[in-house]
């Protein structure tokens, strides 16, 4: 969906916001990549003049060479990131890397994994193949992993094991996702 907003200037930053465009988008039809126009953004670069001319003629004239800085003098000079202190402008609507998200996205992130998983345990064809194999496992739910004759395997050997149990007592196999019945 293209919007076009007619005699009225404007940066790119706000022609992106009120057309609802990802900077994604907009890099590949004026064929510069989503650095570029995050760059420009954020005044961290001027656009060369061709660059500029296809923006305003994307844009169709909302965003021209007056809504860019001018170049900066110093070539040789690196931008300054700014700390978050000092980063006090409002983020885009495209952004996800601003602090609060990823500090809530921290925090729930550890809330969650504190929480005890759902159906977090055995399944019943495991814990049937750690019945059958009795001393021989030793199960840490913390760590999820199993030692069988003091070995760290996965749940797919402790049933392959148990299997093997089970063939020699004349008993049928226990099934279980990635354990071929014929692998007893």
């Amino acid at each position: 969906m293209m919007l076009y907003f007619y005699n009225l200037r404007m940066k790119l930053a706000e022609y992106l916001i009120k057309t609802r465009m990802r900077p994604s988008e907009f890099a590949k039809l004026i064929g510069v990549t989503r650095m570029s126009i995050h760059r420009y953004i954020t005044e961290d670069r001027v656009p060369e003049p061709h660059i500029i001319s296809r923006i305003a003629r994307v844009t169709r004239g909302n965003v021209t060479a007056g809504d860019f800085p001018p170049p900066k003098k110093s070539v040789t000079s690196l931008p300054v990131k700014a700390s978050p202190e000092q980063d006090n402008r409002k983020p885009y609507p495209w952004e996800r890397r601003n602090s609060y998200c990823f500090d809530e996205a921290d925090r729930r992130l550890r809330r969650m994994m504190q929480q005890p998983r759902e159906g977090d345990g055995l399944s019943p064809p495991l814990k049937h193949a750690i019945l059958v194999l009795g001393e021989r496992v030793e199960t840490d739910l913390n760590k999820r992993h199993f030692r069988l004759d003091h070995r760290i395997v996965d749940a797919r050997e402790i049933v392959r094991q148990a299997n093997r149990v089970l063939v020699k007592k004349g008993q049928s196999p226990i099934s279980y996702p990635g354990v071929n019945p014929i692998d007893n």
